[in-house]
């Protein structure tokens, strides 16, 4: 270290070393409070973000259940009628001798319609899971295999002897239809005497829209919609991933997401974090194990995690103001209270410069301080001292210069040869 660099380090003041030492500590105190609380803060606002999300979640799970309870129960008044008319379709067919081809199903059919109000149709299906006979040519050569799950209930029940009903459901339309987006119609089965056939009479009326039109899903979703701030958008989508209801803006097409979720028959999260949103598939288990079609539906609920994430970014400038005003607050303080120590410590350093400079008479100041008095008391004890030693020091050499002038004057001035 050279002279100058020594010299500029003694000029600089206590103060500042204790002001330093103090906002150091302050800065280390504050900032590590204002972590901890900051991290117990912004988890209570993730954890009410996902309540929030978590409940408007059961409360989709629970309208599905509702408005699908409510449509079954409707639907059910047609069973009876249904199992009567599947009665009639296994007798004709044993009267033809188990020969579908001997059966004049347009006949039949017209000997059915008068139990129902909207338009009956009837269908054969053979053990393959094929439609084989139908009064709808368009839908003779239908390959139920390409539903897995269906003809797995297909032939659950063509080797069984019990009459099942499906709730109201879309219909396949043709025999390239693969999306199933049929007209809705309410469909029952009956497996034949002999196991090779399942019988099935399906009902389309417009009182089954009238009904969905009172309990539907799209008044569920918009409902979801108004109760939640974070919930973008909503779809209901069907088993075979066709968009039953939608609400808001619920984004790209799902039905990829969806599917995905009726295969696992499970649901998952999908968080995009550039368009700052978090989908959530939910799947609802509707199977009735009686039905041949799987009622089951996906919910898509799209959430803005905008809201959270400014709730955070507010949350971390409001500790960020805390933190600055705080260590500024305790460096103030810190310097107004190390301004009167300083000063006190200035005094005294000045009262000894004036000692230092040759003012052996100047006395050092009191101050208020004990330690601060202590040093002032031993300074002056030890300047009388120095008077003291001064004074005999003075005096002595007083002596001794009257001593020598004696002995000057008694001695001769010019010393013999």
């Amino acid at each position: 270290m050279t002279g100058k660099e020594a010299s500029l380090r003694r000029q600089v003041s206590l103060i500042w070393y204790l002001i330093g030492f103090i906002g150091l500590i302050v800065g280390i105190v504050v900032a590590s409070s204002l972590a901890v609380s900051y991290l117990a803060a912004a988890n209570g606002i993730r954890e009410d973000f996902t309540i929030l999300t978590d409940n408007t979640r059961n409360n989709a799970v629970e309208s599905v259940w509702l408005v699908n309870t409510g449509l079954v129960l409707i639907d059910e008044d047609f069973n009876p009628i249904l199992n009567n008319s599947l009665h009639l379709f296994r007798d004709a067919y044993v009267e033809a001798g188990n020969d579908p081809a001997a059966m004049n199903l347009f006949e039949l059919r017209d000997r059915m319609a008068p139990e129902y109000a909207g338009k009956v149709d009837l269908y054969i299906f053979n053990e393959d899971g094929i439609i084989e006979y139908s009064t709808l040519p368009e839908l003779e050569g239908v390959d139920f295999r390409n539903y897995p799950d269906f003809y797995r209930e297909l032939t659950r029940i063509r080797l069984g002897t019990d009459f099942a009903a499906d709730p109201v459901v879309r219909s396949v339309q043709n025999a390239s239809d693969t999306t199933v987006k049929g007209t809705l119609r309410k469909f029952a089965y009956l497996p034949s005497p002999d196991h090779r056939y399942v019988f099935e009479v399906g009902v389309e009326s417009q009182e089954f829209s009238d009904v969905r039109a009172r309990l539907s899903y799209q008044e569920m979703a918009g409902r979801l919609l108004a109760v939640n701030p974070d919930l973008l958008g909503i779809r209901v989508y069907d088993f075979y991933g066709n968009v039953a209801a939608s609400a808001g803006t619920p984004g790209d097409e799902g039905k990829e997401e969806a599917l995905r979720a009726i295969s696992d028959r499970a649901g998952f999260t999908v968080t995009d974090s550039e368009k700052k949103t978090e989908t959530r598939y939910i799947f609802v288990d509707l199977r009735d194990p009686e039905a041949a079609s799987d009622a089951s539906v996906v919910v898509e609920l799209r959430f803005g995690t905008g809201r959270l994430d400014a709730a955070i970014a507010m949350l971390v400038l409001q500790y960020l103001l805390i933190g600055i005003c705080a260590i500024f607050m305790g460096i103030v303080l810190a310097f107004v209270m190390f301004r009167k120590l300083t000063g006190a410590i200035g005094a005294i350093v000045e009262d000894v410069g004036k000692v230092a400079g040759g003012d052996l008479a100047h006395t050092i100041r009191s101050v208020e301080t004990k330690e601060f008095a202590e040093l002032e008391s031993g300074i002056n004890t030890m300047i009388k001292k120095i008077l003291l030693y001064t004074e005999e020091l003075e005096r002595k050499k007083a002596e001794l210069q009257v001593a020598a002038d004696i002995q000057q004057a008694f001695l001769p001035k010019d010393l013999p040869p």
